[in-house]
């Protein structure tokens, strides 16, 4: 099973990530959009930099909008491309977890998550998303 593809889409970003938990379904979600907004940096081992976030929403859907939005938001802020993700808790209310990255300057952009065009879906060998970014 592939952590992500970029699908087709006429103006926007669009994204399927796939896991075989939620946990590597939120990970592969936001290497997806880290691997779109830093393509030439995503595959970097040493880190210089680390953030913590924790999270608490009404479902999984919502958690995990609200998880890749406040690593966008982090990347945008500190121009740091984010590719190491520890979720230390995950359940359908909350999110903990450490992030690792490195600052560089190049990047894409995305404006937003489309979160009425957001599917999580629970396949039988674990879970998938389609997320729609605002270009």
């Amino acid at each position: 099973m592939p952590k992500f593809e970029f699908l087709n889409h006429p103006i926007d970003l669009k994204i399927k990530a796939y896991g075989k938990d939620l946990p590597s379904l939120f990970k592969n979600a936001a290497l997806g959009m880290m691997t779109y907004l830093y393509p030439r940096h995503v595959d970097i081992e040493e880190h210089e930099t680390k953030a913590k976030i924790r999270l608490k929403a009404k479902d999984e859907k919502e958690l995990l909008i609200d998880w890749l939005e406040e690593i966008l938001e982090l990347s945008n802020e500190k121009d740091v491309c984010y590719n190491d993700f520890d979720i230390k808790k995950l359940n359908e209310e909350e999110l903990t977890a450490t992030i690792w990255g490195r600052r560089v300057k190049s990047k894409e952009n995305i404006k937003s998550i489309i979160k009425s065009e957001t599917d999580l879906i629970q396949e039988l060998e674990g879970y998938s998303i389609i997320i729609i970014f605002d270009l």
